[in-house]
């Protein structure tokens, strides 16, 4: 069951990274956007503190917060060790977002592939149809 959870909650933010990437197009700033969407993914979720200490506005994120749903399960999972109600809603949100961030990703991934496709077939943007070489002191298509 700990398994389970883990591998939708990675399922999920796989998905986030692959959005991601397929929009942004150099690795360092890819690397740098995850990282400042994971540190306030963490410090707004139960894993640090619990709930009921956090401010008002603060609560309302960690109940958004993706994160929540799976480590609530698995603490009460390492802790008590039995199924209860919790652990289902855990796997049922966990499930639901490793499904919708993997719909995302799959469209975000199949828009990047045909702009990248269209890009080539016009000659144009990033990958140009031919490229020029200096050879003899003028431009030479290859």
């Amino acid at each position: 069951m700990i398994v389970a959870i883990i591998f939708l909650f990675s399922f999920g933010v796989s998905g986030i990274s692959i959005s991601l990437g397929a929009v942004i197009r150099s690795h360092e700033t890819l690397m740098a956007i995850v990282n400042f969407l994971t540190m306030p993914l963490m410090f707004a979720s139960n894993a640090m503190f619990p709930v009921e200490a956090m401010p008002a506005w603060l609560q309302t994120i960690a109940r958004w917060n993706p994160l929540s749903y799976a480590v609530a399960p698995l603490r009460e999972l390492v802790g008590t060790g039995l199924w209860s109600a919790s652990i289902g809603n855990g796997l049922l949100a966990m499930f639901i977002f490793a499904v919708l961030m993997s719909l995302v990703a799959l469209r975000q991934f199949r828009r990047s592939i045909a702009w990248s496709c269209s890009v080539r077939q016009t000659g144009g943007g990033l990958y140009p149809s031919h490229i020029r070489t200096k050879k003899r002191d003028f431009y030479v298509r290859n």
